[in-house]
């Protein structure tokens, strides 16, 4: 993983970073501004506009990274990161 690369990599090239990015980082509990900030903005939609979201390709097929925030008591915070099928 490499975060100027990342931010300019397509599909493809994002899949093959993505077991570095997450052995490298801690996500859960961070905010949402803080993984747009290490990773760009978004281009794919989870369930609201304030998760982060990306678009990744691996062994030909398409996933979503997401990161789902909380929406209550601490607004922002990741509470989950996910990496599935659209709308799986």
């Amino acid at each position: 993983y490499a975060p100027i690369r990342w931010k300019t990599a397509n599909k493809v090239e994002r899949g093959r970073m993505i077991a570095d990015l997450m052995r490298g980082r801690r996500f859960i509990g961070s905010k949402n501004k803080s993984v747009a900030d290490l990773l760009g903005p978004g281009d794919c939609y989870l369930d609201y506009e304030d998760e982060p979201c990306y678009g990744v390709e691996f062994e030909g097929r398409y996933f979503q990274l997401g990161f789902g925030v909380n929406h209550s008591d601490r607004p922002g915070e990741v509470v989950h990161v996910s990496l599935a099928p659209p709308g799986g």
